[in-house]
């Protein structure tokens, strides 16, 4: 058995005793939290499949229409990263279930954490495309 596979094998397996362990403590849960939990689950797929993923496509297809081969894949990745962290982000840029009597729940800027996420995915997407562009010219390949 090579390295390679004997480290995916243990993450995949770390992955799965997380997963029992989460499962576990969410059956702790209070019936209502729990359906709560579902429905967040039920849209957080249904933003993915219908609103995700469609945006991820045409960026990836405007990205190979109008620009540089070199810029799709990382633009396409870029959007799939910052569309899934803006998805899970929604609960709290919109501040779902403040307490005001709890002033320390959802107490900082999210929006500008957000937004500061975006300029690291962006800054990773410029890299991407800039490596991409630079092995190209010393392969003499163009587009």
């Amino acid at each position: 058995m090579s390295a390679g596979l004997a480290v995916r094998g243990a993450i995949g397996t770390i992955g799965v005793l997380v997963g029992v362990y989460g499962a576990a403590l969410m059956l702790q849960l209070a019936g209502s939290t729990l359906v709560g939990v579902a429905k967040w689950l039920v849209a957080g797929v249904i933003l993915h499949d219908f609103v995700l993923a469609p945006l991820t496509v045409g960026a990836w297809w405007l990205a190979r229409r109008y620009l540089p081969a070199v810029v799709s894949g990382p633009l396409a990745g870029g959007v799939v990263v910052l569309g899934s962290i803006t998805i899970m982000a929604i609960p709290v840029l919109v501040q779902w279930r403040v307490v005001p009597s709890n002033p320390s729940l959802l107490d900082r800027d999210y929006s500008m954490g957000l937004l500061i996420v975006a300029g690291i995915v962006a800054t990773g997407v410029v890299a991407w495309a800039a490596e991409l562009f630079v092995r190209r010219l010393g392969s003499g390949t163009e587009e």
